[in-house]
């Protein structure tokens, strides 16, 4: 009898204890699980970071070097409107030269024509007047001549002094255009692309931290 009823009266705390157990189990399998699909969300997450941390520093290097590219050009372009308005100067200050020779030129002929009329003149200042003065009129026509050219030479000079202006304004029209697209470029060039995978964490990290109950 006294046996048979410490048995009926230890039965039910045994099953208590089984209970507990089974409890404890399910709750150590949950905590597993969910640390589980913890690290896999993290795990996942980290190579998205990882992969769009790669792919916007593939980014940044294509647009380094495309503003190298553009560098070197627009460094060539302005080497060559460097070169192009020397050119310019240099002509201007030629061609003035060569025109102030031409003149030179002009005028000494005029007067060595001048002086060797005066002399025929002077030798034969006693001859015949009227070879004296067919002379006279071709050194005139000799020298009307020569005014005709020095004044063809002044307008030519004003044109080309015309044409260098506007080739030095329009190199540096160029020039400055130049500039201007290169600020553009490198204001539009360099902009982070891994902001929003930064700030949104994909949904299997929102389902690890709000866990359903089981």
């Amino acid at each position: 009898m006294g046996t048979g009823a410490a048995r009926a009266r230890g039965g039910p705390q045994g099953g208590g204890a089984g209970a507990a157990q089974a409890r404890a189990r399910e709750a150590e399998e949950f905590e597993y699980k969910k640390a589980t699909e913890r690290k896999k969300a993290q795990d996942k997450f980290d190579e998205q970071m990882q992969r769009a941390e790669r792919q916007n520093r593939e980014k940044q290097e294509a647009l380094e070097k495309g503003w190298q590219q553009r560098e070197a050009a627009l460094k060539a372009q302005e080497e060559e409107h460097a070169s192009l308005r020397q050119q310019v100067e240099s002509f201007s200050a030629r061609l003035q030269h060569e025109v102030a020779a031409a003149v030179d030129a002009a005028v000494a002929a005029v007067k060595r024509d001048h002086e060797t009329q005066l002399q025929l003149l002077g030798k034969d200042l006693d001859g015949d007047k009227r070879l004296a003065a067919l002379r006279v009129k071709g050194l005139e026509e000799t020298v009307s001549k020569q005014s005709a050219q020095i004044a063809e030479l002044q307008r030519e000079l004003q044109v080309a002094k015309q044409q260098v202006q506007e080739i030095a304004v329009k190199a540096l029209e160029s020039a400055a255009g130049a500039k201007t697209s290169r600020r553009s470029a490198r204001s539009r060039g360099s902009r982070p692309n891994a902001r929003g995978a930064r700030n949104q964490p994909p949904a299997a990290l929102r389902e690890s931290r709000n866990p359903r109950p089981p």
